[in-house]
């Protein structure tokens, strides 16, 4: 995936999801190693100061809204 190709190449990577207790985002967190992380939408736009919204298209806007304004001000948006 993209993000354990970033953290292989010695990035912090945050994977978002609608829940903290996502078994699969925390699978790949724990197999991944110590720069990969999991949380929610807004956990992982607070985080990074690049933002990669990697949702299917039609959960995009969704996505965008739960991470919250204020959370994405400022940051690169992919």
């Amino acid at each position: 995936t993209l993000g354990t190709a970033l953290v292989e190449r010695r990035h912090d990577v945050r994977l978002r999801s609608r829940s903290k207790t996502n078994e699969k985002a925390a699978t790949w967190a724990k197999e991944a190693g110590a720069r990969a992380s999991h949380g929610t939408f807004r956990d992982a736009a607070e985080h990074g100061e690049i933002v990669m919204n990697c949702t299917s298209g039609a959960a995009s806007l969704a996505a965008l809204e739960a991470a919250g304004r204020d959370a994405m001000a400022g940051k690169i948006l992919i």
